[in-house]
């Protein structure tokens, strides 16, 4: 887990330094997700997190080909439902959110980087 708590993370910074708003945004909503504990939670976010990484592929391919993104919402909804669970607790581990329900807040500098239009070469970029 922890190692995919960390490629999510780096997922999600760097789409977010990259302008990709909409990527950074699921993944620090799976993000919360990884830091919930149980063996039921942990079951659960297994299943969910094979479904991020084929929507995670396919938001990127559109986003490279710029064509429009694959959607986001029943995933969104998987994960959200999974962290609002009452029996949910979340591990020990610090977090930079009290509440995952929220919105992500962003630095100014990362709200900055992904106001700014996307290059178009960027898309050329493999």
């Amino acid at each position: 887990m922890r190692v995919i708590r960390r490629t999510v993370h780096t997922l999600k910074g760097d789409s977010a330094a990259c302008g990709l708003r909409e990527l950074s945004e699921l993944a620090h909503q799976f993000e919360d997700a990884l830091s919930l504990e149980g063996a039921a939670t942990q079951a659960a976010v297994a299943e969910i997190a094979f479904t991020a990484a084929d929507i995670f592929t396919e938001m990127i391919a559109a986003y490279r080909l710029g064509k429009k993104l694959p959607s986001t919402k029943p995933l969104s909804k998987r994960i959200e439902e999974l962290t609002t669970a009452p029996s949910v607790k979340k591990s020990r581990r610090k977090t930079k959110a009290a509440d995952v329900r929220t919105a992500a807040l962003w630095t100014k500098h990362e709200n900055g980087a992904m106001a700014r239009p996307r290059p178009a070469a960027w898309r050329y970029i493999r």
